[in-house]
């Protein structure tokens, strides 16, 4: 079994400039889990353990594709939190998209769904996960105020082009990201 996700990764111009984040979060690393900078991404959707013939049919299904997707828009912009700042979970970077991701998440679903997955029927939030809080941890005032005064502030506006079909394996130093198949957006 292979654990599996969809994804638009972050490029090397966008990474850098949530750089001042992630060393700042990095003080607060006896209570956040970050997220290294080279496996920043927009989940498009997320599989989970995967048998070898269904994760080829959806290699060779994103692989297949006459693409006529359009690159995808992206603003970083903000910092927030799931589920609130009272307790926060997740710490993110928030994401002003232009409609052509929607259709690339459209068409992740519909093949995941041919291979036997189920839709997904929340409301999609496009966001790149910066943290998570570690179980029974609480947040110190300075990092909840660092975010607030970072909700609004804008980081890069860049373009990503390409989809990508990841195996995560996980290790005690943090998940490794490996690409099994990638779709160009045009």
């Amino acid at each position: 079994m292979k654990r599996l996700f969809f994804a638009l990764p972050l490029n090397n111009n966008a990474v850098r400039s949530l750089k001042p984040v992630y060393d700042h979060l990095k003080r607060f690393s006896s209570y956040l889990k970050l997220v290294e900078p080279e496996n920043y991404h927009i989940t498009l959707k997320f599989l989970g353990d995967t048998d070898k013939g269904t994760a080829d049919r959806l290699k060779e299904k994103i692989e297949l594709k006459d693409n006529n997707f359009k690159e995808v828009h992206v603003t970083v912009k903000g910092l927030g939190v799931f589920p609130d700042i009272k307790r926060p979970g997740v710490i993110w970077s928030g994401l002003i998209c232009g409609e052509s991701i929607l259709n690339v998440k459209d068409f992740i679903e519909n093949i995941s769904s041919e291979c036997g997955f189920e839709e997904d029927r929340r409301k999609f939030h496009p966001h790149l996960t910066l943290a998570r809080v570690r179980k029974g941890k609480r947040t110190e005032k300075d990092l909840v105020e660092y975010i607030i005064n970072n909700s609004d502030t804008e980081y890069k506006n860049t373009i990503l082009r390409k989809a990508v079909l990841f195996e995560s394996k996980l290790t005690p130093a943090g998940p490794v990201y490996s690409e099994l198949a990638c779709m160009n957006l045009n």
